[in-house]
């Protein structure tokens, strides 16, 4: 009976911890219905247990769950103009629903400025999930599928920095990481 106990205790002791990680990360929230406010919310990870190590998969399934005065809230994507907050990581994460992607769930926002970069992950069965890129310069929009394809990138980028050589030159380097080539498009967002 002394062992049942000591183990009761074990295991209320460590659901707290649990169920208070279960509340989510804090974050701000903008929905189209109200743009001009921001709400502060909690973002429930769409992962079992709450476990947050793939951020752009978890908010794959065309919903979110958010705590909001307590209560556990559903929005679907469509709903989101805006979504920040930092992973258990402390990576700053950013999302947005954008229309224009015509995809049905939130997208990551990697890169902003006059090129922005997206990264839309979908999910495919219960365990498989597509990954699709998107450029945007002005009005135009160019999907990446995957992340296999570092030539099309870099050509797409090429061609929509054309009124920078120095920066077109550096992405013809065809040993460019992702990393660089994402630090290149932030450059030609400064200038």
């Amino acid at each position: 009976m002394k062992y049942i106990s000591i183990l009761f205790l074990f295991f209320i002791t460590i659901q707290n911890p649990i169920y208070s990680r279960e509340k989510g990360d804090k974050a701000r929230l903008v929905l189209y219905s109200s743009l001009t406010d921001t709400l502060k919310v909690n973002v429930k990870n769409a992962y079992p247990f709450g476990l947050n190590f793939d951020a752009a998969s978890s908010y794959a399934g065309g919903k979110v769950y958010f705590f909001e005065n307590g209560k556990r809230i559903k929005r679907k994507a469509n709903e989101i103009k805006y979504l920040e907050f930092r992973d258990r990581q402390g990576k700053l994460r950013r999302y947005t629903f954008n229309p224009r992607l015509e995809m049905s769930n939130v997208s990551e926002i990697l890169v902003s400025g006059k090129i922005n970069l997206y990264l839309n992950v979908s999910l495919v069965g219960i365990s498989n999930r597509s990954a699709v890129r998107f450029l945007e310069k002005e009005d135009e929009i160019i999907p990446l599928n995957g992340f296999n394809k570092p030539k099309k990138f870099r050509e797409n980028l090429i061609k929509m920095m054309f009124d920078q050589p120095e920066l077109q030159k550096r992405l013809e380097n065809s040993k460019l990481e992702d990393h660089e080539i994402l630090a290149i498009i932030k450059e030609y967002n400064s200038l």
